[in-house]
């Protein structure tokens, strides 16, 4: 089984090619399509409040609009997850051998981490990015996603795409 951690940039569909590639070398691969998004600023906390009800009271707001949030990332990387399944269903993959994980980050910088628990809880051998994906990154990062992911995945191998 492998994790492709897919966004919509060239990149991404390069290293879905790749697997792709693989489907039809071993018709057996199981492929999970992982995709993230993080909060933007406003949705990851508060200033907090004077009063404890009224703290409540915004926690709950906050919460009900970062549930809102994390169903618009879903929706958002359906059509994704669609075009990726069209893909490794025309190199053989069978529905059942696909995937798909959409997974709201609170922060940016978790992506790595998110990316990597997403392979070690399937139980993925490899993980597979593209060289560029996921641009927005490049901030937080000094290598490349590829680079990173490498350095925090024990026991799972990383292959990046160019």
């Amino acid at each position: 089984r492998v994790l492709v951690a897919i966004d919509d940039s060239a990149a991404s569909w390069k290293a879905l090619d790749e697997v792709a590639d693989l489907v039809r070398t071993q018709p057996e691969l199981g492929v999970n399509l992982f995709h993230a998004a993080s909060y933007p600023p406003e949705l990851q906390e508060f200033r907090g409040a004077e009063g404890a009800k009224e703290e409540e009271k915004l926690d709950h707001q906050l919460k009900r609009k970062q549930e809102h949030w994390e169903r618009e990332v879903e929706r958002a990387a359906a059509p994704l997850f669609r075009k990726a399944r069209a893909i490794l269903e025309r190199a053989g993959a069978t529905p059942e051998q696909v995937r798909s994980q959409a997974s709201a980050l609170i922060h940016r910088e978790d992506l790595i981490d998110e990316i990597v628990k997403a392979a070690h809880e399937s139980a993925c051998g490899t993980i597979i990015v593209g060289r560029n994906s996921f641009p927005w990154l490049k901030e937080l990062v000094v290598g490349h996603l590829g680079d990173e992911i490498s350095r925090k995945a024990s026991g799972i191998s990383v292959r990046v795409v160019d």
